[in-house]
């Protein structure tokens, strides 16, 4: 049974792994234009194999690192797929590149039973058929459209069934029930397929109708459907009122976040004496609870600021004060739906801060504190103190106008609630809020004077004095709460301190590789003194999985030698650039450039491949004369290229990094399959 140190370590590996990575890429992204075609090949490939290599060493001794590794290697194998492409100019659709990522994991799941596989293999299959029904070169009519959204739904829901016969793993049969919905939820939506509309509409609710009757004993399947019967009515609602009247959006909103918020309060009410099997599922609709309320509270107060923008203010006020006396003397009422109201009328009093007399702002918070004290449940009080803490700094920074003294007087306030709550045990719970609140805000007192550096830094080294004290008293009273938030806060602190005084010196690469490296070792450690505890079957790597990580390894060469043989085997040649495109001068070091952009003339069909015809001129280099259905007509050289959704045309030579000028000419190396690549670049004297 996996225990929640074992699920520490797992995650403390996971993020290790992910943080390499993400140095890896940080790297490679900053000294790319360095490399050639085939260095950035090899490091492209090179880095897939390490991963591979990586699972396979580590099956034995280390079984959750290689499966780590592994699913790594094959969440990394889509995005190589696509770089090769970037680097030769595949000008192939998308769905090319998902269907050859699908594949190995397709293979590799036939023997490695992992979970993430699996879901990787149910993302990249949603994916594909996405990227069918609307793909990047062109687009089919609105009628074939609906057919591949429909078609999607029949393949996921054959695909459903058959899991429901095989027994296959729930939280995937649950996924392809919800891509059932998905995909014509899509069509339907209004205004997606206007030209077939009505029909998509039909078939939509059609679907729904049929998975209430077939599924009404299943209460999972059952759950979904209804979820998406409710986004179709309320996306339905809340385009048709935008059609009649903009402002009805407001009470659409408010209504549906007002029954969220009801429904869920009433399945906390009969989840709340199922015992503590059910406290997740508490906390997901306490959430929906917290979140309904945030949106009800800004569609309450978009509505009224339409019509009495005025008098927004005090009619926030009176509301306010109705709800709070609602709840304060209908004691009777539902516990759970008075947390409701009173999360809504918080968030209003955040709303209210912004524009508040001090008359208006007082009473509310002493009817704040009021209501604390009446009501034990902890969830609903940290919201409570969360949003008064924001509500009083809002309020006290338009009445004072000083970040400095308004971040002082919250934190010293918050100070003497933490201490009332340490000496004060019936209020124990505003001990670690208040201490953690004044913690933050000191935190944030150093970057309300950085202009004055002498007390900048004074604040900074008080910091972290004060941190490193308190959690050395804390340590010794073993005080576990506020060892916890310390321990955090002075971790947080040593590492922003890291970025604003070593950020611009050392490469971020760097910072993510000492991170990951990090937590590798610590999860590393971990399992040694709990191996015991981590005990896993090592992974079993058959021939399946080597076939897998063979056929990705064919997938990424094959395709780049026969590109480079191809180039190879070309001819070179200087073409004049054009202009720059828009975003030439806001770029870093990028050169966004304008090869030719007049293929007006002549409708092409999207998606299909033109080639450049081009004209010799007098110094030596070539300019882009005219498009042409086919080589024979362009003659040669010729670029081949692709016709967009847009009627225009993709060379993919429209960049270059890290240039020194305006560029003039670019160098390319067109392969004997048309296709460039810019080698060189001159630069306009």
């Amino acid at each position: 049974m996996r225990t929640r140190e074992a699920g520490m370590i797992q995650w403390t590996y996971v993020l290790g792994m992910a943080l390499l990575i993400a140095a890896a890429l940080v790297y490679m992204e900053s000294w790319w234009y360095l490399f050639d075609r085939v260095e950035q090949a090899g490091v492209v490939f090179g880095f897939l194999l390490l991963l591979f290599v990586l699972a396979y060493l580590c099956r034995k001794k280390y079984p959750f690192f290689s499966r780590l590794s592994l699913l790594a290697g094959f969440i990394c194998l889509g995005p190589a797929i696509a770089l090769m492409g970037t680097i030769y100019h595949s000008q192939a659709e998308s769905w090319w590149l998902l269907f050859f990522w699908l594949l190995p994991v397709m293979i590799v799941t036939l023997q490695v039973k992992m979970r993430s596989l699996l879901v990787l293999r149910f993302l990249l299959f949603q994916a594909l058929l996405w990227t069918i029904i609307f793909p990047v070169y062109y687009n089919w009519p609105e009628t074939g459209t609906l057919i591949g959204l429909l078609a999607a739904s029949a393949v996921n829901a054959f695909i459903y069934w058959w899991s429901l016969k095989k027994g296959k793993d729930i939280l995937l049969q649950h996924a392809w029930f919800t891509a059932v919905l998905w995909f014509p939820f899509c069509g339907a939506v209004r205004y997606v397929l206007p030209e077939v509309e009505v029909f998509a509409a039909a078939a939509y609710l059609a679907i729904l109708a049929a998975s209430f009757y077939i599924l009404r004993h299943r209460p999972a399947a059952l759950k979904i459907t209804i979820v998406f019967t409710g986004l179709y009515a309320f996306q339905f609602l809340f385009i048709t009122m935008m059609d009649i009247y903009s402002g009805a959006v407001f009470i659409i909103i408010f209504l549906f976040a007002a029954g969220a918020v009801y429904g869920s309060v009433k399945l906390i009410s009969s989840f709340a004496r199922r015992g503590r099997r059910m406290q997740s599922k508490l906390f997901f609709l306490h959430t929906v609870t917290l979140v309904g309320a945030l949106i009800a509270a800004g569609a309450f107060s978009g509505f009224l600021g339409l019509f009495i923008l005025e008098a927004l203010s005090a009619v926030l006020f009176v509301s306010i004060l109705v709800l709070f006396s609602f709840v304060l003397w209908k004691r009777k009422l539902d516990s759970f739906l008075s947390q409701a109201i009173v999360f809504f009328s918080m968030i209003q009093l955040v709303v209210l801060s912004a524009d508040a007399a001090v008359w208006q702002m007082l009473p509310l918070l002493a009817l704040t504190g009021w209501i604390w004290l009446h009501d034990d449940r902890p969830f609903y009080r940290i919201v409570v103190y969360g949003l008064a803490n924001a509500a009083l700094l809002t309020w006290l920074f338009l009445l004072v106008e000083n970040t400095h003294a308004v971040v002082w007087t919250a934190a010293i306030l918050n100070i003497l609630i933490a201490a009332a709550g340490y000496w004060q045990l019936s209020i124990r719970l505003l001990y670690p809020l208040g201490y953690l609140a004044a913690l933050l805000l000191l935190f944030q007192v150093p970057y309300t004077v950085m202009d004055m550096k002498l007390l900048y830094w004074s604040y900074l080294l008080g910091y972290f004095l004060l941190l490193t004290g308190l959690l050395y008293i804390q340590v010794r009273q073993k005080d576990s709460i506020a060892v916890t938030i310390t321990a955090i806060l002075w971790f947080v602190f040593l590492f922003t301190q890291y970025v604003d005084l070593f950020w611009t010196y050392v490469h971020l690469a760097f910072s993510l590789f000492l991170l990951g490296v990090g937590f590798l070792l610590t999860a590393y450690m971990l399992e040694k003194k709990k191996q015991p505890l981590l005990k896993e079957e090592p992974l079993r790597l058959g021939k399946l999985a080597a076939a897998a990580v063979l056929l990705a390894a064919v997938i990424i060469l094959i395709p780049a030698v026969q590109k480079e043989m191809a180039l190879q085997n070309g001819e070179t040649l200087w073409l004049e650039v054009e202009d720059y495109g828009p975003g030439y001068k806001d770029a870093e070091n990028q050169a966004y450039i304008n090869i030719y952009d007049g293929t007006d003339e002549e409708n092409f069909p999207a998606g299909s491949y033109v080639y450049a015809q081009l004209e010799e001129t007098g110094n030596n280099s070539y300019r882009l004369l005219d498009i042409k259905a086919n080589r024979e007509e362009a003659g040669s050289p010729s670029l081949r290229g692709r016709m967009n959704s847009w009627n225009g045309t993709e060379f993919g030579i429209d960049s270059y990094p890290a240039p020194e000028g305006e560029i003039s000419h670019v160098l390319l190396r067109i392969g004997t399959d048309g296709v460039a690549v810019i080698e060189d670049v001159r630069y306009r004297q």
